[in-house]
């Protein structure tokens, strides 16, 4: 089995009009979003053998919130192809992971985050799908498994939605 994380950056800010969109970072509550999230993650040991992070400022910084919560190192690569990639950028990237790792997370932007999860999703966690299908709202985590063994292998509507996990729901 293979575990996909796909997490959306947290809150970014927009008071300063000069920096560009990848320059912009996290707001104060987007900061605290992220810790909370990677709290959850500790907690629940769930820890993904690779982080590949866009090389935006605010996913840089959700990165930095996730790692600061985890006393061993996480390891990571920031993958520019992924700053605002497309679903099937995302996928490309994914399908070239070696076999042996287990887990990955994607740490990138909306609205690739949320089109990828409902299309990969086998859409049989009700719940948890409708939810994802309302909104994918920054700092938003799903878990995905794939019943293969080779992420070369994973395609749509092949995972089952594991969990759903948005901030405000760990408040």
């Amino acid at each position: 089995m293979k575990r996909l994380y796909l997490f959306r950056h947290a809150k970014s800010s927009h008071d300063n009009p000069s920096l560009s969109d990848l320059e912009r970072p996290l707001n104060e509550r987007g900061v605290m979003a992220a810790n909370l999230m990677g709290q959850y993650l500790k907690r629940r040991k769930m820890r993904p053998d690779l982080i590949l992070c866009s090389p935006s400022v605010r996913t840089r910084q959700t990165l930095k919130c996730l790692k600061n919560q985890f006393t061993d190192p996480l390891s990571y690569e920031i993958v520019d192809p992924l700053y605002l990639a497309q679903p099937f950028t995302i996928m490309d990237i994914l399908k070239k992971q070696d076999k042996d790792l287990n887990s990955v997370m994607i740490i990138g932007h909306n609205p690739a985050m949320n089109i990828l999860a409902h299309d990969l999703n086998d859409g049989k966690n009700r719940e948890d799908h409708k939810r994802l299908i309302e909104k994918f709202p920054t700092a938003a985590l799903a878990i995905l498994d794939f019943p293969t063994e080779k992420w070369k292998k994973i395609d749509r509507k092949m995972a089952k939605l594991d969990q759903f996990i948005c901030p405000k729901d760990l408040i």
